[in-house]
């Protein structure tokens, strides 16, 4: 009885060595993966900037927000023509920044009114 005991322990304290060996594996795969990415997007980054790449109204994340604001005038002035209702400003609004998070296409961003 003794016996089995003390061979069940040892089982117990390898099991644990080696789950735990296992997860320090996969934590430094993860961690060595996110830095070699981040290193390699920073030098995309500093390479685009060297040679003139990357617009001035370039926001970091790649959205050109000159262009986007061009667009978002030019819609405003077809609703302003075309629409024959008036318009509610708050819910315009709104209703632009619950398109922005829709276009993540992530089912846990969402703005709320």
């Amino acid at each position: 009885m003794e016996n089995n005991k003390s061979r069940f322990w040892k089982g117990v304290l390898v099991g644990s060595l080696i789950t735990a060996f296992a997860g320090l594996i996969i934590v430094g795969m993860s961690a060595g993966i996110f830095l070699i990415g981040q290193t390699v997007i920073d030098n995309q980054i500093q390479t685009q900037r060297a040679s003139g790449s990357v617009n001035s109204n370039q926001s970091k994340d790649g959205l050109e927000v000159d262009r986007i604001s061009a667009k978002m005038k030019q819609i405003q002035q077809m609703i302003h023509q075309y629409y024959l209702f008036d318009e509610d400003t708050k819910q315009v609004e709104d209703g632009i920044y619950m398109g922005l998070m829709y276009g993540l296409n992530d089912p846990y961003s969402v703005y709320y009114i």
